[in-house]
């Protein structure tokens, strides 16, 4: 079993290390990593088709349950499913891959992460008796 480091034995470490104290100096922004090619790809992809359902839909606010179930809708409406020619409705899974792209990219566009109730009740609206 592992030796319990005490308060002063942590403080003596930063010392030793020259850990500044002073947090001013360091930025305020978050710190985003990088997207790989492909996610940024469907990351923008998503963007553009909220910014085209918001020129066309009289309300644009993602927090109203009536718009987003609206948008997740439409989602479901333009998106292909993987064989077309059998069935064209595309599998709730895909709709959920879509709507979660959305959801991530709103956070990384606005600073702020969609709340609990907007991004896990879009999830219940995915299914085949909307499309």
């Amino acid at each position: 079993m592992r030796k319990k480091i005490t308060r002063e034995m942590r403080e003596q470490r930063a010392r030793e290390a020259n850990f500044d104290l002073d947090k001013s100096k360091l930025s305020g922004e978050r710190v985003l990593r990088s997207l790989e090619p492909c996610v940024e790809r469907g990351y923008n992809d998503m963007w553009e088709v909220w910014e085209e359902y918001c020129e066309t839909s009289q309300n644009c606010d993602i927090f109203d349950e009536q718009t987003k179930k609206h948008f997740i809708i439409f989602l479901g409406k333009i998106t292909k499913g993987m064989q077309s020619l059998k069935d064209p409705r595309p599998k709730p899974s895909s709709i959920c891959q879509r709507w979660k792209r959305f959801t991530a990219n709103w956070a990384r566009k606005k600073g702020e992460q969609l709340p609990h109730n907007v991004t896990h009740s879009g999830r219940m609206v995915e299914g085949p008796s909307h499309l």
